[in-house]
Order: structure tokens, then sequence, then C-alpha cells
């Protein structure tokens, strides 16, 4: 017991220093020693890189590469166009997903945790019963606009997020029955929180969603369409939600600080 506590230690030392450095490579190393402190099953993996290279080289988006319930973690698939590929229930924990393109690709009850989404394209993606646990998003401290990633008309639909963004876009994406806040098992620690700040989610649908305790600050959610949405304790301080909508929606204990548009909101 002592030489495993001495090991995680040790590890986790190392992997302070490499993300110091700001290296993809090093952020990977992190991720995959995380796997195994915390007792991810070990799977091996069923495709190679190449096979996935090759194969996304010659594929059309009319006939899209199937990689449904492939086991792709830690995968290096940085820069890579998925031309629509039908990724459905893949496994994508802690995969490089930098500069990739995919837009308009089946995503659904697919696993994104930890993955690195750095200006990875999501635009109109189906992401509806993914999972995105602390997803890295950005590579610098300042969470630039330059390294956000694209979510514009995406479909988030049932997915499970806990993440922080910022200067993001998710214009008229769909976040209908959404969880939002992940409650650990140990009671007497704070749930996990998501925050979303300087991002447009202008004509977002957050209809059903659970979004207790998330913090939306100094968001465009104009047209946004909060109906029957749980945000008790939620932050939507200094956001403009110009002709939002907030019929049924629990507002038990939410902040609406500078909050531009209240008065046309509809309740």
């Amino acid at each position: 017991m002592r030489e495993e506590r001495s090991t995680a230690r040790s590890t986790n030392n190392a992997a302070a220093i490499m993300v110091a450095r700001g290296s993809r490579a090093a952020l990977l190393s992190i991720l995959a020693a995380a796997s195994y402190y915390v007792a991810w099953p070990v799977q091996a993996f069923d495709t190679t890189l190449h096979d996935i290279v090759t194969a996304l080289h010659n594929a059309d988006p009319s006939h899209p590469l199937n990689l449904s319930g492939r086991n792709l973690r830690f995968f290096d698939l940085s820069g890579l166009d998925f031309k629509h590929a039908d990724l459905a229930g893949a496994n994508l924990l802690g995969a490089d997903l930098t500069d990739a393109n995919l837009s308009h690709v089946n995503l659904s009850g697919a696993s994104l945790d930890r993955a690195i989404i750095v200006r990875t394209n999501f635009m109109d993606a189906d992401l509806s019963g993914a999972s995105l646990f602390t997803p890295v998003a950005y590579l610098s401290l300042e969470k630039a606009r330059a390294e956000a990633p694209n979510f514009t008309g995406a479909n988030f639909s049932g997915a499970r997020i806990v993440a922080h963004f910022s200067q993001t876009s998710f214009r008229g994406a769909n976040f209908t029955n959404a969880q939002m806040q992940w409650k650990r098992r140990d009671q007497l620690k704070t749930p996990e929180r998501t925050q979303i700040s300087w991002s447009d989610l202008s004509g977002a649908t957050f209809t059903a969603a659970n979004l207790e305790n998330i913090m939306i600050t100094s968001c465009n959610l104009s047209n946004a369409d909060f109906s029957r949405a749980s945000l008790a304790h939620a932050d939507l301080s200094d956001s403009n939600m110009t002709r939002a909508k907030l019929d049924r929606a629990d507002i038990d204990g939410t902040l609406f600080n500078g909050v531009e548009g209240l008065a046309s909101v509809h309740r």
C-alpha cells in the first residue's frame, strides 16, 4: 500500500511538470496514468490508429465510416476529418481530438470523458446521450477564443456534461434532458459544477434539463428555451436573456444579477 501511494505521488508530480510545458502528448500521458489510478477497466485497443487514418482517407461523407462502439481510448486523432462518420457508443476516453473535424458526426452515447477537444469542430454533431466529463478544451489558462471547440447546432439531448467552457459557440444547440451536474458519491463534498462563460448559447434549447448549480455567466442566452428546466441555485449573472423562455422552470435560488433583457423573458 505504501509503495502504491509513493508511486501515485511520483506520477502526479511528474504529471504536473509535463502540464506546465503545455504538451498535448504530456496530457495524453497524464490521462492514461489517471485511468490506472482510478481503476478504469483496461481493454485492448480493437482498432489501430493506422486503420482509422487509412479508412478516413478513403471514406466519403455520402458513405460514412462506421466506427460505432469502437475502443479509441487515448488515441491521437488530432487533425483528422471524420467525414460524417458513425461513432455512436465509441469510447473516446482521453483521446486527442485537437483540430479534428467531427461536424455532422454521430457521437450518440459516446464517451468523451477527459478527451482533448481544443479547436475541435462539433458543428451539428449528434452528442445525444454522450458523456463529457471534464474534457480538456483549452491548453492555456487564458481559455482563448482561438482554442475553443465549436458546438454550434450540436445535439446534447440526454447528455451528461461536467465541463468548463469559455468563448465557445453553442448557438442553436439542443440540451433537452441533459444532465449538467455530477453529484459525488461522498455527499459531504461539493458536486462538480459546469461553468460556461462569455459564450454564445443564443437559441439553445434546455427543455427539462438539469442545470442545478450551473454557472452560465456573461453569455448570450437570447431566445434560449429553459422551459421545465431545473435552474435551482444556478448563476446566470451578466448574461443576455432577451426573449428567453423560463416556462415552469425551477428558479429557486437562481442568480440573475446584471442580466440583460429580463423584462422580455417569457415565464
